[in-house]
């Protein structure tokens, strides 16, 4: 019996929301409540497999141009302002500025095995080396470039990272 309590759930929500609706019955003083609840799958749970990457392609407009980019190759997204970089492997064709937000990026790649390490930047965790989490927390990447881990995100990439 799927989702029965004691098994484990396929996938676990990342963000709950809760919907409760007043329902007004048919006689005087007959009322009641309906819960709505609809979830997303969770980056704290989030899988180490990053096979869910493979053959998967965005595609990204840059100045007149329109690139179909694979998942596996982008390294990161920083953005500055409404110009977000994607940050290419080393054997790809460099990095692409494209005029779209990184929250856009955020929803879109969520599943992906991308997650939001400080304002500006986007991770692709499949490229992660390590996690260094002392005084001034960072990941490495297999590059061996340092992404700062904001405060905010401490503890959530702990968890996604001891996973």
């Amino acid at each position: 019996m799927p989702g029965a309590i004691g098994q484990k759930a396929n996938a676990i929500p990342r963000v709950i929301s809760i919907e409760i609706t007043r329902i007004c019955g048919s006689n005087i003083g007959e009322e009641g409540y309906s819960i709505k609840v609809n979830s997303l799958l969770n980056d704290i749970t989030m899988s180490k497999d990053h096979s869910i990457q493979q053959n998967k392609t965005i595609i990204v407009k840059e100045k007149g141009k329109t690139h179909q980019v694979e998942m596996e190759k982008i390294m990161y997204i920083s953005c500055d302002g409404y110009l977000s970089t994607l940050h290419l492997h080393k054997n790809s064709e460099g990095n692409i500025s494209v005029s779209k937000l990184l929250k856009n990026f955020e929803h879109e790649l969520a599943d992906y095995g991308f997650s939001r390490v400080n304002r500006c930047t986007l991770v692709n965790l499949k490229h992660v080396k390590y996690y260094d989490c002392k005084r001034k927390p960072f990941l490495s990447l297999v590059n061996d470039e340092q992404i700062t881990v904001s405060c905010r995100q401490r503890s959530r990439i702990k968890q996604i990272m001891d996973n």
